[in-house]
């Protein structure tokens, strides 16, 4: 199965969520190199600065058009599509772990008030349980989409 070319409604709605699980991942990336910059010096700080740049470029250049593309490719085919299949039993799964791990990451670095959070600024926990919970989404959805056979139960 080729990226730009599915055979099917189905692969390119495989590739869709996919797609959406890469760029959550490079969504987190940039996020968690935000957190990363308060701890490094400058001349290191503008080469991960300017690697953001080029990871929301890279987004907005690559990413917005595919899944553009085939969100068209996925409605050419006519009829009524269920919303109760695999993959969205797999996204639902995924997002649902992805709060879970989110939620108990932030109580844990509410208990870690004094190491961790004295720190750093607001705007820098609020960039690390983001990066955190993107993070979270797309290692959970790949995770699943793994070890899940084709009924959505854990194998």
């Amino acid at each position: 199965m080729s990226l730009f070319s599915p055979r099917s409604p189905a692969e390119a709605d495989d590739s869709l969520a996919g797609l959406t699980a890469v760029g959550a991942g490079a969504a987190a990336i940039i996020y968690a190199a935000n957190v990363a910059e308060t701890f490094i010096d400058g001349g290191l700080a503008s080469i991960v600065g300017y690697g953001q740049i080029a990871l929301g470029v890279l987004i907005v250049a690559f990413y917005l058009p595919a899944i553009l593309f085939l969100k068209s490719r996925r409605s050419i085919a006519g009829g009524a599509r269920s919303d109760e299949g695999f993959l969205n039993a797999v996204i639902r799964k995924a997002t649902s772990t992805a709060f879970g791990l989110t939620v108990a990451f932030t109580v844990l670095l509410g208990l870690m008030e004094h190491t961790v959070l004295s720190r750093l600024t607001t705007e820098s926990v609020t960039d690390l349980v983001v990066a955190f919970a993107l993070g979270a989404f797309a290692i959970s959805y790949f995770v699943i989409n793994r070890f899940s056979d084709e009924n959505g139960a854990e194998a």
